[in-house]
């Protein structure tokens, strides 16, 4: 697994988010204006979170492997480093709560 210390707020936002919940993925990202909110960018998110749901993690993160395949829907905002989830974490416990 990487670092947590090299994320991108795209991968600290996964890795602090709810994968089990692919509706509240989707919203957060969108919400936090990581991923544009088109059609094939939602696909994209449930192909990754389907074909990662019964993975043993070898190499990087899931959040990471995740991440790779959203790549091209990703906005510029999602590629700030955010070492530790140190911005998404707190972003997230405050969107769960809205």
């Amino acid at each position: 697994m990487e670092s947590p210390t090299t994320w991108s707020r795209l991968v600290a936002s996964l890795a602090c988010a709810e994968l089990r919940d692919p509706d509240a993925t989707w919203r957060f990202l969108v919400d936090e204006g990581l991923l544009r909110a088109t059609p094939e960018a939602r696909r994209a998110l449930d192909a990754a979170l389907a074909a990662e749901r019964d993975r043993v993690i070898t190499g990087p993160s899931t959040a990471s492997r995740i991440a790779h395949h959203l790549a091209a829907f990703a906005t510029p905002a999602a590629h700030a480093p955010d070492p530790e989830a140190a911005v998404s974490q707190p972003r997230f416990a405050a969107w769960l709560r809205t």
